[in-house]
């Protein structure tokens, strides 16, 4: 054999060494990481009540997260638990439905929500605090696929979805202070 068919063989096998490391890794994310969990924070100039009643008025959040499309109840409880809406979000040009459901609801303190998006199950959980003349809201979140490849991936992207629920918490202080 002559030494450049040689080298040839060599970096080939070195390169497939590589791509099958690489996929190993990203294969194994899913099995060490199956959901991704981090929390967001801020704190908003504003009685707890008028912050809390704000944030929950689904025709307003569009005002904050200006990617919804459309909110569309489809079933409305009496006391907000149990809740069901349907979201229209545009991703980049695409449009994503997903089911947003109630799962907690405490007035002026806390609510829980639960996203089905097809490829991810997102759970947020707000928690609001009066603290002097601000309300301090704590959001803590999860996120994982709903199968093996999304898992792995949602694990490599952990955080970019916590900067992403960041802003969104800063894009509605700013949007509450300026109303």
């Amino acid at each position: 054999m002559d030494k450049n068919k040689i080298m040839l063989q060599r970096i080939f096998k070195i390169l497939t060494i590589l791509i099958l490391i690489l996929m190993l890794g990203f294969l194994s994310l899913g099995l060490f990481t199956p959901k991704v969990e981090y929390e967001t924070a801020g704190e908003v100039e504003g009685v707890v009540g008028d912050v809390f009643e704000w944030y929950n008025d689904k025709d307003k959040i569009n005002q904050w997260i200006p990617s919804i499309k459309s909110v569309k109840t489809l079933k409305e409880t009496q006391n907000v638990k149990g809740s069901v809406y349907e979201m229209v979000i545009d991703n980049e040009g695409n449009e994503i439905t997903m089911e947003e459901k109630v799962l907690d609801y405490k007035e002026d303190e806390l609510v829980s929500l639960e996203f089905d998006a097809g490829a991810m199950t997102k759970m947020d959980v707000f928690t609001f605090a009066q603290a002097g003349k601000k309300t301090k809201i704590l959001g803590k979140h999860s996120v994982k696929g709903n199968n093996y490849f999304y898992k792995c991936m949602f694990a490599m992207f952990g955080s970019n979805m916590k900067g992403i629920d960041q802003g969104y918490m800063d894009a509605f202080i700013k949007n509450f202070e300026e109303r």
